[in-house]
C-alpha cells in the first residue's frame, strides 16, 4: 500500500491472516496500548521495506511532478499516478492526503 492505514481500516482478511500467523485467539483485534509502540513498529516495517518517512520531501516530489506533467497531460488520474510513481521511486512512504473543500 505504501502507507500505514488506520487500524480500523485494515481489512478483516489481513487481521485474520496475522492473527493465525502469530497464533492469537479468535476475536483478537488490532490495537496498541501506546502510540510509542505503534510508532516503533512502523519504523521497523519501513526499515524492512526500505522506505523512508519524509512527508515534506514526498509532498515536494508530488507537487513538482504534477506541475511538470500538467503541461502535457490534463487528466487528474494520470497526474496522480505519475506523482505516486515518483514518490515510490524515491523510496519514500506515500504521503497522507486529505480532501479539502475549496470555497
Amino acid at each position: 500500500m505504501g502507507c500505514f492505514p488506520a487500524l480500523e481500516d485494515v481489512p478483516e482478511m489481513v487481521v485474520d491472516f496475522v492473527r493465525r500467523a502469530v497464533e492469537l485467539p479468535e476475536g483478537t483485534l488490532p490495537a496498541y496500548r501506546a502510540e510509542r509502540t505503534a510508532k516503533h513498529h512502523r519504523g521497523l516495517v519501513r526499515k524492512q521495506a526500505g522506505l523512508t518517512y519524509d512527508q515534506a520531501k514526498a509532498r515536494g516530489i508530488v507537487e513538482q511532478s504534477i506541475r511538470k506533467e500538467a503541461a502535457a497531460k490534463n487528466r487528474p488520474a494520470d497526474l496522480i499516478n505519475i506523482a505516486l510513481e515518483k514518490v515510490v521511486e524515491a523510496g519514500l512512504e506515500l504521503p497522507g492526503f486529505w480532501l479539502r473543500r475549496v470555497q
